[in-house]
């Protein structure tokens, strides 16, 4: 990562818990941690850390469609939603949830396609990764906790270190 002194503390932690957690030897893990942003970030089969993605969040995308255009209603972000709505409501939510959702495939495959791995382990974290879960296969493993999980792996393994 070029810009070491501006990567996220929680980037880090989030990629070492996905990986001590979820990690399968010779494999890249994704990590996508959905919060104000959706961090996407990249850890290669050898565990560094490459980088990632930072896009607007659920709440701050459908914030920034209420904000430019007042005239379309507020929506609730509730996971019950449909690609083809049939009101406006529910036209803004399929397009805000389920747009996510599609630009959170579309970046894994990007990413396995520009790294030449394939078949990477996806790890989803973050209050609203539950707005999204039900357009996700199997295959994407959800963990509201993992940065909890992430600062206790990381504690065990400094606790014995003096400053």
């Amino acid at each position: 990562y070029h810009t070491k002194e501006t990567l996220g503390v929680d980037r880090l932690v989030n990629a070492a818990a996905a990986c001590f957690l979820y990690g399968i030897q010779g494999k890249p893990v994704i990590v996508i941690d959905m919060g104000t942003a959706t961090t996407i970030d990249y850890v290669n089969p050898q565990n560094e850390f490459l980088g990632g993605a930072i896009a607007p969040g659920l709440v701050s995308a459908s914030k920034g469609l209420e904000i430019n255009a007042p005239e379309l209603p507020q929506i609730d972000l509730s996971s019950d939603v449909s690609a083809i709505g049939r009101t406006t409501d529910e036209c803004i939510r399929s397009g805000v949830i389920l747009g996510h959702a599609a630009m959170i495939k579309g970046m894994v495959d990007l990413m396995s396609a520009q790294s030449h791995e394939t078949g990477p382990i996806v790890v989803l974290t973050g209050g609203l990764s539950e707005v999204v879960k039900e357009s996700f296969s199997d295959r994407y493993i959800f963990d509201k906790n993992l940065t909890l999980k992430g600062l206790y792996h990381i504690y065990r393994i400094n606790r014995h270190q003096t400053c």
